[in-house]
């Protein structure tokens, strides 16, 4: 048989280990409030240009859109790229506010909400990607679609957020380095 103060003990026990654990659950399931989920992407689109009347001519655009799927409100701060793996190129993104399409950053977006930037194609293409790869001096190795991010600046986290680039975008970055392969040999 057991004494009372054994069992004492072990009750006591029993007890202090569920406390601890409803306090770890507790803080753990408030600090799940405090992240932040976002849902993001960057690639190539081909929609009707709105500034032709007849709407004949396609419109080409890169397409970065960034929502909010948590439930804390976000304050969107700028995008940037980023291509390398240890000695990384980081350039932020300038675009056009005035653009009816385009949000103006700093933006705070709330559960649910999604903002686009649009910029043409061929800017992106004949100015943003070859200068950013252009400046990276290392391997060619490095300059990999694998390696090339897009990242959200929020005012919430110290890191960004980083999100891979689209199928068109990585196809476009693997033309580009073909290219700059044939101008070296």
């Amino acid at each position: 048989m057991i004494k009372a103060s054994t069992l004492n003990v072990l009750l006591n026990s029993i007890t202090a280990i569920g406390t601890l654990g409803a306090v770890i659950v507790s803080l753990w399931l408030a600090r799940q409030d405090r992240r932040i989920y976002l849902d993001a992407f960057a690639d190539r689109f081909t929609g009707i240009n709105p500034e032709k009347l007849d709407n004949s001519v396609p419109a080409d655009v890169l397409k970065i859109s960034i929502t909010n799927t948590g439930i804390r409100h976000v304050t969107i701060i700028s995008v940037c790229w980023e291509l390398g793996f240890l000695n990384k190129i980081r350039a932020i993104q300038l675009y056009d506010m005035s653009h009816p399409f385009n949000t103006r950053l700093p933006k705070v977006i709330d559960d649910g909400e999604t903002i686009n930037i649009l910029l043409p194609w061929k800017l992106f293409c004949e100015v943003t990607l070859p200068n950013l790869i252009g400046s990276i001096k290392s391997k060619i190795f490095w300059k990999h679609p694998y390696f090339f991010k897009l990242l959200i600046y929020t005012s919430i986290s110290r890191r960004p957020y980083k999100v891979p680039v689209g199928k068109g975008i990585r196809q476009e970055f693997m033309n580009l380095m073909k290219d700059i392969g044939k101008k070296e040999a």
